[in-house]
């Protein structure tokens, strides 16, 4: 029941991260083309916004990552950069992932992984998705609002503009971030597993039978 009620709270996490992703989007293009939206139509009218706003930001988001802007997987390898980025973020040093199955790790964690370990893990992916989505829809954003600034030279259209630019790389960045961090943590719990596994001495099973 609580592995239920845990998947129910990721998946409404992540509709409700591409509703929001994809609505600021739709907001940008009403700005960017002065419309006005209506207030005093029916409130079912507005739930097609809504869908709209989630088609929105699941495609952007998933467009995003099959060019690389973004990701939704695991990164074993990152970047100088990103390494530096990893340290400034955790106070220690990016160390290689040797010989690390990252398929592999991900089935056995699921299988295998304690309540705790699986709210500390699902608490990365869920940061991963908020920094993947809300990255990718903020860049689009930042896109039109350029298209906006551009065309009325408005000192608060430009800021606008830049506040999309930074508030967008930031995201991105936190999501390759997480990517990092969720792999180095299946990492350290697969070799803390099978470091439990491991016979003992006299050739038992730590965790009973032969």
């Amino acid at each position: 029941m609580d592995d239920l009620v845990s998947a129910l709270k990721h998946i409404i996490y992540r509709d409700l991260l591409y509703v929001i992703g994809g609505i600021s989007v739709i907001s940008s293009f009403l700005y960017l083309f002065q419309l006005e939206p209506k207030w005093d139509l029916p409130t079912l009218v507005y739930l097609f916004p809504i869908g709209i706003g989630y088609t929105i930001g699941y495609m952007i988001q998933d467009g995003m990552s099959i060019i690389g802007i973004v990701t939704t997987r695991l990164l074993t390898e990152p970047c100088p950069l990103l390494r530096w980025v990893y340290r400034r973020f955790t106070d220690q040093e990016w160390t290689k992932l040797e010989g690390f199955d990252a398929g592999k790790a991900r089935m056995e964690f699921l299988e295998k992984s304690s309540e705790r370990a699986m709210a500390e893990y699902q608490r990365i992916v869920v940061l991963k998705q908020i920094g993947s989505t809300m990255g990718s829809c903020l860049i689009v954003s930042f896109v039109l609002l350029s298209v906006k600034a551009y065309c009325t030279g408005s000192p608060f259209d430009i800021s606008l503009a830049v506040a999309g630019l930074a508030s967008g790389a930031t995201f991105v960045t936190l999501d390759w971030l997480k990517a990092a961090q969720e792999a180095n943590y299946l990492y350290l719990w697969s070799r803390s597993f099978m470091k439990e596994m491991e016979p003992l001495p006299d050739g038992r099973n730590p965790n009973g039978g032969l």
